[in-house]
């Protein structure tokens, strides 16, 4: 079986498929990998459009099959695997958008509190390696003194080289939140991997949609950072943020500066255990007026962005789904915090 891959600035390549092996395996067997990140199926960062042949999946997979939103067309690599002697796959983004991942030293410069449950770690990239990624993205921090890793998206913009910001929630016996509330300080030097991730800024033009929960912020504030520096506001823009309680608020202030760069721009945002000072909605994200808008937004032109636990992404997506978008305009992202038994 053979395997052909294109992406969208129409960079090609092909590979044989070895047998039993998954579209996402053989690519990257031949050093040319889509965008990937759970390689479980359920964060839909490889999907793809089959424009020839045809694609099988194990029985095993039916159960996650009947959840995702997938259009007839569309496949997901990293569980698929060829259903046709010639399988062609297509992918909406270029293949410069596939970044080396590197593993670099990252010098703390910061611990800053902002909410009661979040902290800002700042830092800047020493050594050799310069950090290249595109907004939405990701790196793996391996925690000092332990052997354990964490993820967390880049919250600074991309066109600021070397620096990095990462939110942090501070989770009770969290091995992470143990090294940021105790034992970090300025000088330290962490081992981080990346830019890792297929949660991305498109450039596509569009009415932006973000839909985020808790310090899922973190990559929306990276690409509404970078659109501003790169001075793209001419389009809509939409925010909906929700958190639990105000220990979780944060930010705010910023936001509200960098939407006031957009000429078309509006928040919504949501507590679920609001307290008596809260004046805007009392509820989850999922009950803000997503579906109006989305209703009010030209279908062809708006891209959703969503970033918080997968309830949340499910429910957006269903939404979505519902009013007709199409499933390859959402955008997502899985924000789930390891709490204290998490490795």
């Amino acid at each position: 079986m053979n395997c052909r891959f294109v992406f969208g600035d129409g960079e090609a390549f092909e590979v044989p498929a070895m047998p039993g092996e998954t579209l996402l395996g053989a690519a990257e067997r031949a050093g040319g990998a889509p965008l990937a990140d759970c390689r479980e199926g359920t964060c839909q960062s490889c999907r793809g459009r089959v424009n020839r042949g045809a694609v099988a999946y194990a029985a095993r997979h039916d159960r996650l099959l009947s959840l995702a939103p997938l259009a007839p067309d569309e496949v997901l690599c990293c569980i698929a695997e060829p259903g046709a002697d010639e399988v062609e796959i297509a992918f909406d983004y270029p293949r410069a958008a596939v970044r080396p991942v590197r593993k670099m030293v990252l010098e703390v410069l910061e611990i800053v509190p902002v909410a009661g449950r979040v902290v800002v770690l700042r830092g800047a990239i020493r050594g050799r390696f310069k950090l290249a990624f595109t907004p939405g993205q990701y790196l793996e921090v391996a925690i000092p003194g332990t052997d354990s890793r964490r993820s967390y998206s880049l919250a600074n913009a991309a066109s600021t080289p070397g620096e990095v910001e990462l939110h942090i929630r501070l989770v009770p016996g969290g091995v992470m939140s143990d090294y940021v509330a105790h034992r970090a300080k300025a000088g330290d030097l962490v081992d981080v991997r990346g830019p890792l991730g297929a949660f991305h800024l498109r450039r596509q033009p569009a009415h932006r949609i973000f839909v985020t929960g808790g310090t899922g912020l973190a990559p929306i504030m990276s690409m509404l950072r970078e659109l501003v520096a790169q001075g793209d506001t001419a389009g809509p823009v939409t925010l909906f943020h929700g958190v639990t309680t105000r220990e979780d608020l944060y930010g705010l202030d910023e936001l509200r500066t960098l939407l006031s760069r957009f000429s078309d721009r509006a928040l919504h945002l949501a507590m679920q255990d609001a307290d008596a000072a809260w004046t805007e909605t009392q509820g989850r994200v999922t009950d803000l007026p997503l579906d109006r808008v989305l209703r009010s937004a030209r279908s062809d032109a708006t891209d959703v962005y969503v970033c918080g636990p997968p309830g949340m992404i499910h429910a957006v997506r269903s939404t979505a789904a519902a009013i007709g978008l199409r499933a390859e305009r959402v955008y997502s992202e899985a924000f789930v915090a390891a709490g204290a038994t998490g490795a």
